[in-house]
């Protein structure tokens, strides 16, 4: 038995709208789009949940869910709303008393937002979900409050169908959560590429282009308008090779003095401290002393990656084994850099370099 709904036609983000006009839905959900982005959001858009049992924990989760603007959801759930039930479940009521506890809180969510299709079915779950194709058309489900026995079949046929499964149980103020699925692959985590760890230009470990470039110049012949032309990266070069022909402390540099000393060291180089190359420079002395290797979970994925015995497919791993391929490629003294442009300072001269 599936609830009444509207017809929700626009079930992604306006793309081709103008970029200084935005949607309705743009301007609805504009503060998770800057938290997890259009991918994020699209992908939400385009999920339908399956909820079974429609408690104080299930409704409160898909309340979650449908605010943010989730695709679809279904609720599976046999029993009737009862007094219990009005203790301690926002999304039912007195007046609902005696009526399927599915078909209430279905209702009640879609008034939380419009852009939701809802349906529900009052039922006995395992009866539906017992087969792997049953669960073919959800994205995730949610199971609440079932027993062990029941939770084994749903998951037995949830990893046959390869369906996430969303385990959840509450006593009282106590619960607990437990996701049931062969792997969790994140091709996109919007991870800043500022941060320490993953920023990678390959001064610490030259590539031999990039230092012929850098021997080419000379920083103090260069008046100031050349030397505001100089990519930082350069001059995070010029200022190791020098650091290291006047015997200061070898790199990698461990302790804080001498890091600190580095910074200032470049500073000196510099003919005037406002050029925005010094400035990132001086932001960013670390790439110059820091050598950058390949995590030990990132050749635990190129291993994972070549595992045939698993089958693993996808975009994930599709994008794995290009990475594992390149550093191949590359040799094991290079890794891959990120795609960043070197270029002069301003735009219309001089040259521009690509690592």
């Amino acid at each position: 038995m599936d609830a009444d709904g509207e017809n929700n036609e626009d079930q992604v983000l306006h793309e081709d709208e103008s970029e200084t006009t935005p949607s309705k839905k743009d301007t609805k959900y504009d503060r998770q789009l800057r938290l997890w982005g259009v991918a994020g959001q699209k992908a939400l858009m385009e999920s339908h949940v399956l909820l079974v049992n429609a408690g104080p924990t299930g409704t409160e989760l898909l309340k979650n869910l449908v605010l943010p603007g989730v695709g679809r959801f279904t609720i599976i759930d046999v029993h009737k709303v009862t007094e219990r039930d009005c203790q301690n479940n926002f999304f039912v009521s007195k007046a609902c008393m005696g009526q399927p506890r599915a078909k209430v809180a279905t209702e009640l969510l879609r008034e939380l937002n419009p852009d939701v299709e809802g349906s529900f079915k009052a039922l006995p779950p395992l009866p539906l979900l017992s087969s792997p194709s049953s669960l073919a058309p959800y994205s995730l489900i949610v199971a609440t409050q079932m027993d062990e026995g029941s939770l084994r079949l749903l998951a037995a046929a949830a990893a046959a169908a390869a369906k996430p499964l969303l385990i959840a149980r509450s006593y009282g103020l106590l619960g607990y959560l437990r996701l049931v699925l062969p792997e969790h692959p994140i091709l996109d985590s919007r991870v800043s590429t500022d941060n320490k760890a993953f920023y990678n230009l390959s001064v610490g470990d030259t590539l031999p282009e990039v230092q012929a470039l850098a021997d080419s110049l000379d920083l103090e012949s260069m008046d100031s308008l050349a030397y505001a032309r100089v990519p930082f990266i350069l001059l995070l070069l010029k200022a190791r090779d020098k650091w290291q022909a006047e015997g200061r402390a070898p790199f990698p540099l461990t302790s804080t003095a001498h890091k600190q000393e580095f910074a200032a060291f470049i500073k000196n180089m510099a003919t005037d401290h406002s050029h925005e190359n010094v400035l990132e420079a001086l932001k960013r002395p670390y790439l110059a002393y820091t050598h950058f290797s390949l995590p030990a979970h990132t050749h635990a994925l190129f291993a994972a990656a070549a595992d045939e015995e698993r089958g693993r497919e996808g975009d994930f791993w599709l994008v794995v084994r290009a990475i594992k391929e390149a550093v191949k490629i590359l040799t094991q003294q290079y890794v891959p850099v990120n795609n960043t442009l070197l270029y002069n300072g301003i735009a219309s001269v001089g040259g521009v370099y690509r690592l």
